[in-house]
């Protein structure tokens, strides 16, 4: 949907931390990558916000000048 942001650097970093985890992870090694697609969602998650809210404004902006 082109939306601005560095979508393939986040890819990239979660291609690695699937491709970092070994063959047969142990619990801990799970627990660290969960924590880690946890961190990397929330950064997706805050970029899509910060999208939805500046396009918000705009729509907002356009309905008061009217």
């Amino acid at each position: 949907e082109d939306i601005p942001g560095d979508w393939q650097g986040l890819y990239s970093e979660f291609r690695d931390l699937i491709e970092g985890l070994p063959r047969s992870p142990t619990t801990a090694q799970l627990q660290l990558l969960l924590d880690e697609l946890t961190g990397l969602r929330t950064n997706i998650l805050n970029q899509l916000e910060i999208q939805v809210k500046s396009t918000k404004q705009r729509g907002n902006a356009d309905y008061i000048e009217r």
